[in-house]
């Protein structure tokens, strides 16, 4: 098997758990589930209505440009995101429960997630290997060309320490938003 065939499957897993995760949160599908988990983070149940279609189409449009032409920042941004968003699941039950891995699937929740995450980490991990350039697997790559401007000169190293700083990002509000009022439902 070619790397060309590792790499499209990459971006076809990456798209899928993206624009299947973004279509329900999109359409809150699963809106009685996750708000538990926005709540947990200091967020209103009228603030997590508002974010959950964000989110949710934030990912989908990361998920068809991925499958269509993928891009290192894009890559990198979708293991933050996927990360975080596993990461919840313990974070959000508290330490009795998420260090209480035979009576409570919080950590579990966290494990069987990591697919989410390492499946566009190692696109990421393909995108740094030299004489890397993208398969045109639809036929579409062309369009969005213009986005390769965006793929860095940056090692992957470096990429791996913006992931860490994009996932603190995304957690470094929490405190904040939890010192409004523990979990605000209105």
């Amino acid at each position: 098997m070619s790397l060309l065939n590792v790499e499209a499957i990459l971006r076809i897993g990456a798209c899928g758990c993206f624009i299947g995760h973004g279509w329900i949160a999109a359409f809150k599908l699963e809106f009685s589930g996750w708000k538990k988990f926005l709540f947990s983070a200091g967020f209103s149940e009228a603030e997590a209505h508002v974010l959950m279609p964000i989110i949710g189409w934030m990912d989908v449009l990361l998920a068809l440009a991925t499958l269509i032409r993928p891009v290192e920042l894009f890559s990198a941004w979708m293991a933050a995101w996927a990360f975080s968003t596993a990461l919840v699941r313990p974070f959000s039950a508290g330490a009795a429960r998420a260090f209480a891995p035979m009576s409570d699937n919080a950590l579990w929740g966290f494990v069987e997630r990591a697919a989410n995450w390492a499946c566009p980490l190692a696109l990421l991990c393909l995108q740094k290997a030299d004489g890397y350039e993208a398969a045109d697997i639809t036929g579409l790559g062309s369009y969005l060309a213009p986005l390769d401007a965006l793929n860095t000169d940056k090692d992957l190293a470096t990429l791996f320490k913006y992931i860490c700083i994009m996932v603190c990002v995304v957690w470094a509000p929490v405190p904040l938003l939890r010192a409004r009022g523990k979990n605000k439902s209105a």
